[in-house]
């Protein structure tokens, strides 16, 4: 309204000065507008989805959600700058939203599922009335309602946020003839502050898990949108912080069932959690997150690139802990990288450009486009985990816990369908990553496993590679001290002419760019550097020189020394260069560790530059095959095999002699010690996880 106002005045303004002055040109003088916006919503939504959704573990789901949701904010717009115009919005909204999430065994079984259910508040008090009845039966009949995975979630937010920007029209800038189509180029800042309050009932298979929920999150943001007819390029990077507040219930369904029974009537019917909370007063968990994330996406027509860097520490207090421990810290360190495509969001995106103001199609939010319909995508994660001491704040080493820390690289190649032919060049990759360690004489897997297989839909094929702490501790001493197997490398020297001008020279530079040693010289970097290209080599020095140099002469912005070698913090190399990731390798060895969350971060980092870099057969045995786990696993729907429906997991590599139940990291080891669902203590605000 407060826009058609606005041409109005324009319209009018422009057939007055032609009445006026029909022979000078209209000039639009420097002015803003704006005004009150209110905005009310009510929507509804049902579609399939693939992954962990709200805490479904099930392959496929189909997610019925309702939302109810009311805004009020203020915009204004500056007028009459050439080529450009500047806005600002400030807003309010609180919302209600219900969400549903039901497991598929096939894709078809979501047609069977009526339409009502998509009103999920009502299916809620429905499931409520059949356990109000003061009986065994009542909780037996309202379990075979549900699935094993089937969720609930209820949402309460309030937002804040308020965002500028600024719209600069193509044809302008670029001097073209007016355009009939959309085109823009928008650049934006954004934050928001939003409160959560959140009840979620999951159906496991011998307990129900309840979670009690509080939210505070803040993000900023920065966007630039690149549009003609349609959206062709968006850019965003964002800072989320997270602060969430968790009361967690584990509660069997053999045990307390009268109480069980009214507890959950109470949240299904009312939302009311105080009789859960005063009758398992001592089942209760509390759980705290704080999270630090930086996120950066790109997505361009129908392909999309994310990565993100993240910290996170997880508090834990409750019944399942050790005997005289009050709580469970451990901190974690997450870097991670996503490529993928979505066929269905650039249908999405052409139709808004043909709809224009007549209407929109919106898709599920999703980050990851693995779990959209036509959709596929390829990610790695790396994480590094530790349980930290009383004092978090402790030196490196101040661990108290029997497990210091762990790390796990996980690589996943996840979308809607493959055919039986991509699929086994998939599988053909993911065999050859492993070939060359001398640590195995066969495949993952066989290709013939496969000869009954047409194609496999709602896939996930994800590599798994677990590090135990005794393998950390060998990447530490490789890094920080030069030592390989527990022997110490043979030191660099510093003598010489050389050493006395560009030495110091180099070291100079050093202070300067904030090296953590001052740019003094180290007599492990040189061994260090020899020993990450004898790795280059697959343990043959002069094909890692061979290699190296061949890298440095394929990045354009690097300076590549056809005699002579280069300087680095007062040690001379004789390569032609140091590639990027060494150079960051060499300033993470020269770094300070000052508490026990600093190692987890540094051990994080190293590890995602030595396995990103460093040949496979190399990385295992630093590390030591007493020392590592590392395994593949498929699952999806594989047409046409009669035990298609099945997980398949690989044999693996290595051969840990202690520790394989903190294969899956720290928060995972917990949270099968507890009884939690995984996700409850791995959170996470890193987009695509």
């Amino acid at each position: 309204n407060l826009l058609a106002a606005r041409q109005k005045v324009i319209q009018g303004r422009i057939l007055d000065h032609i009445a006026s002055s029909p022979l000078e040109p209209f000039e639009q003088k420097l002015e803003s507008w704006g005004g009150p916006v209110a905005h009310f919503q009510v929507g509804a939504s049902r579609h399939v989805t693939t992954g962990t959704y709200f805490d479904s573990t099930a392959t496929i789901q189909l997610v019925d959600s309702l939302n109810l949701g009311a805004s009020a904010g203020y915009f204004r717009v500056l007028d009459g700058i050439q080529n450009a115009v500047p806005s600002g919005v400030a807003n309010l909204s609180v919302n209600r939203s219900y969400i549903h999430v039901r497991p598929l065994l096939e894709v078809q079984q979501a047609r069977r599922v009526p339409w009502r259910d998509i009103l999920v508040f009502n299916l809620m008090k429905g499931l409520g009335r059949i356990l109000q009845e003061d009986s065994e039966e009542s909780l037996t009949e309202f379990l075979d309602q549900l699935a094993v995975s089937e969720v609930f979630t209820i949402s309460d937010s309030l937002s804040l946020g308020a965002m500028v920007q600024s719209f600069f029209p193509l044809d302008a800038l670029f001097g073209l003839g007016p355009i009939s189509v959309v085109n823009s180029l928008i650049p934006s800042l954004d934050t928001s502050r939003i409160f959560t309050r959140q009840t979620q009932i999951i159906r496991g298979e011998n307990h129900i898990h309840i979670y009690l929920r509080q939210l505070d999150q803040t993000i900023l943001g920065a966007q630039l949108d690149l549009n003609y007819f349609l959206n062709l390029l968006r850019v965003r990077g964002s800072r989320p912080s997270q602060f969430i507040q968790t009361r967690a219930y584990v509660l069997p369904l053999n045990e307390r069932t009268g109480d069980l029974r009214v507890a959950l009537r109470a949240l299904l019917v009312h939302n009311d959690s105080e009789l859960l909370e005063s009758l398992f007063g001592d089942r209760r968990y509390l759980i705290d997150h704080e999270l630090n994330t930086k996120s950066y996406d790109v997505k361009m027509l129908s392909h999309r690139a994310s990565r993100f860097t993240e910290q996170h520490l997880m508090m834990l207090r409750g019944p399942g802990l050790p005997e005289g421990a009050e709580q469970v810290r451990v901190f974690s360190h997450r870097q991670g990288r996503l490529v993928g495509r979505s066929v269905l969001e650039l249908v999405a995106d052409a139709l808004n450009g043909f709809l224009k103001d007549r209407g929109a199609w919106r898709l599920s939010p999703n980050p990851n486009p693995a779990d959209q319909p036509l959709g596929r995508a390829h990610w790695r994660v790396v994480s590094a985990e530790s349980e930290l001491p009383e004092n978090i704040d402790a030196p490196p080493g101040a661990q108290t816990a029997e497990v210091a820390q762990v790390a796990q690289v996980q690589y996943t190649w996840g979308g809607w369908k493959l055919s039986r032919r991509q699929f086994l060049n998939l599988i053909d990759d993911v065999n050859s990553r492993a070939s060359g360690t001398g640590l195995r004489t066969q495949e993952f897997f066989q290709r013939n496993l496969f000869d009954h297989m047409n194609s496999i839909a709602f896939y996930r094929v994800q590599i798994s590679f677990s590090i135990f702490p005794e393998g950390i501790q060998r990447l530490r001493n490789f890094v920080l001290n030069g030592q390989v197997d527990g022997v110490d490398l043979e030191p660099s020297r510093s003598s010489g002419l050389g050493q006395a001008v560009f030495g110091r020279l180099s070291s100079a530079m050093g202070r300067l760019g904030g090296d953590p040693e001052k740019g003094r010289f180290n007599p492990s970097d040189g061994p260090f550097m020899h020993s990450l290209v004898t790795m280059l080599g697959e343990g043959n020095t002069q094909r890692g020189r061979r290699e190296l140099e061949w890298l440095c002469r394929e990045d354009d912005d690097l300076q590549v020394w056809d005699a002579g070698g280069v300087w680095y913090y007062g040690t001379y190399y004789d390569f032609p260069c140091l590639l990027p990731w060494m150079v960051d390798l060499l300033r993470l060895k020269r770094r300070r560790l000052e508490s026990a969350q600093e190692e987890t971060q540094w051990t994080g980092r190293v590890l995602h530059l030595l396995e990103d870099h460093i040949p496979l057969s190399e990385l295992l045995k630093l590390i030591g095959e007493e020392n590592y786990i590392y395994r593949v696993s498929i699952n999806g729907f594989r047409e046409g095999d009669e035990d298609g429906d099945l997980n398949l997991f690989s044999d693996s590599l290595g051969d840990p002699v202690e520790g394989l139940e903190y294969s899956g990291g720290l928060l995972h080891f917990w949270a099968q010690r507890t009884g939690l669902m995984h996700s409850e203590l791995y959170r996470s605000g890193g987009g695509f996880r």
